[in-house]
């Protein structure tokens, strides 16, 4: 019994037409009608019978049928197998914000790479986080690049006001870089830097009245809570006060003065990179390639 006759009587069975099955296999009729005989001629039994214009199969044709399709479609998986070799490895992911923004990418990339692993690590700290301990980086513009010297635009996001609920929409809406350098000004620090924003106002000439510093998300929200001041953030960040109902997160597109930071993806030299890695740095750039900016 040869390959050949099994595919030949697969493509019969699915025409029910000797015609149609030759012309779909690109051979002549008699050329598949020989094949057909001398394969019933092996089994020692009759696969097809005419019905009417068309032939179809016996009962014995039928469960032939059954096991040639499934060891035919067994065959087709192992040469998968064997032509594309299962990628492995464990990624590092580093992050200075909210990774949401690259998940929808990472889990289609991991449906189709089922052992490789990920670790996402938050940037709190540059100066103790190592390179050579992350493959991938999602940073800021401003941020610190790490030596990561390939980098991708993926989009920019939009700065955020965040209040203690309560002011009027006109309030909200009337406030300007004028009202936040007199104001109390509530910042997060990261290491010993100012946040981003601190340094958007510095550059225009404006020093906030920072009156309460600290490093802590949580303390943030407690200095809102209680009313002491206003903070700035961008909308990537400001899921986590909208959850508590204690917040109002409004647009400060209307702010002069701000800026909305672009986002990047960045990555060490290929020559860094471990396979999986490399494979997802492929991925990244074409996904990201064809999405809009966020």
């Amino acid at each position: 019994m040869e390959l050949l006759q099994l595919q030949y009587f697969l493509e019969t069975a699915k025409h029910g037409s000797m015609t149609k099955a030759a012309e779909s296999l690109y051979v002549s009729q008699p050329s598949l009608s020989q094949t057909i005989r001398r394969l019933e001629k092996e089994l020692g039994t009759r696969l097809f019978e005419r019905h009417g214009r068309n032939i179809v199969l016996t009962s014995k044709g039928r469960k032939f049928y059954d096991a040639v399709y499934l060891s035919m479609m067994s065959l087709e998986k192992a040469r998968e197998d064997l032509t594309h070799e299962t990628l492995q490895g464990h990624i590092r992911i580093g992050s200075y914000m909210p990774i949401h923004i690259i998940l929808p990418c990472i889990h289609q990339f991991a449906d189709q790479h089922l052992d490789v692993k990920f670790t996402f690590l938050s940037i709190v700290n540059s100066y103790s986080t190592l390179p050579e301990n992350l493959d991938i980086l999602l940073l800021y513009e401003h941020s610190n690049a790490l030596n990561f010297n390939q980098r991708m635009k993926i989009g920019s996001v939009d700065a955020a006001l965040v209040v203690p609920t309560g002011r009027s929409p006109e309030e909200l809406a009337a406030v300007t870089i004028e009202d936040v350098e007199d104001g109390d000004f509530i910042s997060l620090v990261q290491n010993d830097y100012y946040e981003e924003y601190y340094y958007n106002f510095f550059h225009k000439g404006k020093i906030p009245n920072i009156r309460y510093l600290t490093n802590s998300r949580s303390y943030k929200e407690e200095l809102l809570e209680e009313g002491l001041g206003i903070g700035f953030t961008n909308r990537l960040l400001t899921n986590e006060f909208r959850k508590t109902g204690k917040y109002d997160v409004v647009s400060s597109q209307n702010i002069d003065g701000l800026y909305n930071p672009d986002i990047y993806l960045a990555w060490r030299g290929d020559h860094y990179l471990q396979p999986a890695a490399k494979a997802l740095k492929d991925f990244m750039k074409e996904w990201f390639g064809k999405k809009e900016q966020v």
